[in-house]
């Protein structure tokens, strides 16, 4: 009976079950142990996110007081954006980032050898590090509009060169149909398409979810993933010093991917930039898929290709340059072949210019 009743009071794993009163003390023993355990990882969590939080905050602060503009504020539509305008000379080229939180920072070394023979402009978009949000929503028409009126404001000279990288290639179709009578030549660096989301394996064009990304930039812990140098830079480079410092101010970037739907959707419906000349860089080192796991490689890479190919159809006068020692970003990469794609551009165009009949065939492309 002994044996039973102690067999009874205890579960197989030693612990008193409460139900029987000589077990009750050692219950309730356990459940104020439970409670303080609870209450203990509740306040480790809490001191953690404080101190993350207050981490980031103090970082920021940090950082807006080492960093300033280094370029001009110009109102566009009712709100301010921040714009880098290099050289005084030849054509205005003018350069759209992709989707990351660096606005004109990437193209610094394409920007530096261009503006030796023409005028370069990069910016910020609304909402990106020193831009205003505004109060338009996030699609390729308005900010489009909001470039035009950028680029009228700082009384850049027309027409430009339009040169546009990954999402900033899209932007810039709603621009060449809103403004082409302003645009003399485009150049899409590794552009994306409207279609690479329903050709491409989902594992290549899958986005983190904004709200996550949100959170994540609130306790810090994109600051803590961000490297502490981008590849093929310097690290005095200013995209190392600002872009991974200030990126707490591209809050844009998150409103993009939140309508990035309603982007490629815009993108889509233009289809044609009738005879404005079209250079089409693609990179084209198969480094840049090691990211991926290797059985999805291969489709990637085809998937890819095609896709960028079929840029060539945007224009009448069109060609195609790969970059085979670069990645995504070219402009960081491999940017001499950005500089040669837009000094080729550059010279022709001002050499179509000075025509008697103003028809020349930049690549031979005439159909």
């Amino acid at each position: 009976m002994h044996e039973q009743a102690s067999e009874n009071q205890y579960s197989l794993k030693g612990i008193p079950r409460c139900e029987y009163p000589s077990s009750h003390y050692h219950c309730v023993s356990i459940k104020k142990q439970l409670k303080r355990i609870s209450l203990a990882v509740a306040v480790l969590i809490f001191l953690l996110l404080a101190s993350a939080f207050t981490y980031e905050r103090v970082s920021r602060i940090v950082a807006e007081r080492r960093f300033s503009p280094e370029g001009e504020m110009v109102d566009a539509d009712g709100h301010r954006l921040h714009m880098l305008k290099q050289g005084n000379q030849g054509l205005a080229v003018v350069f759209e980032s992709g989707l990351d939180p660096f606005g004109h920072l990437p193209w610094y070394k394409v920007e530096e050898e261009v503006s030796h023979f023409a005028t370069t402009v990069s910016y910020d978009r609304a909402g990106h590090l020193w831009s205003e949000r505004g109060s338009a929503p996030r699609t390729g028409g308005v900010i489009a509009d909001e470039l035009a009126a950028m680029l009228d404001g700082a009384n850049v000279p027309k027409p430009y060169i339009l040169v546009g990288h990954s999402l900033g290639g899209m932007i810039l179709r709603s621009f060449v149909a809103r403004h082409s009578d302003d645009v003399a030549g485009v150049v899409l660096v590794d552009s994306a398409h409207p279609e690479q989301v329903r050709r491409m394996p989902p594992i290549a064009t899958e986005m983190p979810p904004p709200w996550l990304l949100s959170l994540a930039n609130s306790f810090g812990v994109v600051r803590l993933m961000f490297p502490d140098q981008i590849r093929n830079t310097d690290p005095k480079d200013r995209i190392n010093a600002v872009g991974l410092s200030l990126y707490h101010r591209s809050l844009g970037l998150i409103e993009e991917i939140r309508n990035l739907d309603r982007l490629t959707e815009e993108a889509g419906l233009i289809n044609s930039f009738g005879d404005i000349p079209l250079v089409v860089i693609s990179a084209a080192n198969e480094e840049r898929l090691e990211a991926f796991p290797e059985e999805y490689r291969k489709e990637i890479e085809r998937s890819w290709s095609e896709l960028q190919e079929e840029l060539l159809a945007l224009s009448t006068n069109s060609k195609q340059m790969l970059a085979y020692e670069s990645g995504h970003y070219v402009q960081l990469d491999q940017p001499e072949i950005i500089i040669e794609a837009i000094r080729e551009l550059h010279n022709a165009i001002m050499a179509m210019n000075l025509a008697p009949d103003g028809n020349v065939s930049l690549f031979g492309r005439n159909d």
